[in-house]
């Protein structure tokens, strides 16, 4: 299957860090128990039950401070320090929350990707219509060239390669068959329009400097932190983390906004993937964008093709 398309979902669903993490949205005010070992500390939220982190990254979001000649870390300072950040983590989680209205995108970027030692450029042709279809069209030499195309919906994904005569058509739970984590829709329509790659969790603290807010948001099964710059409210910087040491790491820096409407979009992204120590880079300069747009998204393939042919 075209490696250019696989490169670009890859990057895209690494961010995606198991299919259980999407949860109801936990309220500001949590509960702790009195003890916890000190290597852990377990918060419980009225909606997703009890959340459990490492001392050491919820030392990183400026909650607690590791006391290295106590085993236990007082629970009481905790919930303190969240208390007084309830009215911060309430402004921030409005912030996080604020939607981007639209019914179908329209965007061109030019992409460069690195990983296992190659590094490929290409032009990627995105058209969405939210929440229901993501179509992505691959061409090289400046246009020229067609070299795959690929249809999304929440359960299927299909992808054609021109240059090798091969189609895939499988769900897409079964993605994972091609790419190091399970794909989510949602994560690829947030990727591409520019959007915090997740919106479930709750957010734990938020740090607010003299330039920027930063948000820590956690789950079950991940840690997120948001950088929002005080200018013009824009996201600059996304990085996200598993519970699961081994997991994938995922950072992305985002630059370049323009007005388009009501609408901020960030024209130059660069993202950044930790698998497991097996490093990726995916470079997004979007050239155009526009929204609410009539769009097709076409998907043929000639039946001498050869449908999901065995690897």
């Amino acid at each position: 299957m075209n490696k250019l398309v696989i490169a670009f979902l890859l990057i895209a669903s690494s961010g995606v860090f198991s299919g259980c993490i999407f949860g109801k949205k936990a309220h500001s005010t949590a509960t702790v128990p009195p003890h916890v070992d000190s290597s852990t500390i377990a918060i419980r939220t009225p909606d997703t039950g009890v959340i459990t982190h490492s001392a050491d990254t919820l030392k990183n979001t400026g909650i607690v401070s590791r006391d290295t000649s106590k085993t236990i870390i007082r629970i009481d300072t905790i919930a303190a320090n969240i208390a007084a950040n309830a009215q911060a983590i309430t402004n921030a989680t409005s912030l996080w929350h604020r939607p981007m209205v639209y019914t179908t995108f329209d965007g061109k970027a030019k992409m460069h990707y690195e990983g296992n030692g190659n590094g490929q450029d290409f032009t990627a042709n995105f058209r969405i219509k939210k929440d229901s279809v993501i179509w992505v069209a691959v061409s090289a030499l400046g246009g020229m060239l067609s070299v795959a195309r690929a249809y999304i919906t929440p359960d299927s994904i299909k992808v054609v390669n021109y240059i090798s005569k091969e189609v895939l058509l499988m769900p897409l739970s079964q993605a994972n068959r091609l790419l190091p984590a399970p794909v989510n829709f949602s994560i690829l329509q947030n990727l591409i329009t520019g959007q915090p790659l997740l919106n479930n969790g709750a957010v734990i603290h938020v740090a607010d400097s003299a330039m920027a807010w930063m948000l820590s948001i956690a789950d079950n099964s991940y840690t997120q932190l948001l950088t929002y710059t005080k200018t013009d409210s824009t996201l600059q910087a996304q990085q996200m983390t598993t519970v699961a040491p081994s997991g994938p790491k995922v950072s992305i820096q985002q630059s370049s906004y323009v007005h388009d409407g009501d609408k901020e979009f960030s024209q130059e992204r660069t993202v950044h993937i930790d698998n497991n120590g097996a490093l990726y880079e995916l470079d997004m300069d979007f050239t155009s964008q526009s929204f609410n747009k009539s769009l097709d998204f076409p998907f043929s393939y000639s039946s001498k093709y050869s449908v999901n042919p065995v690897k």
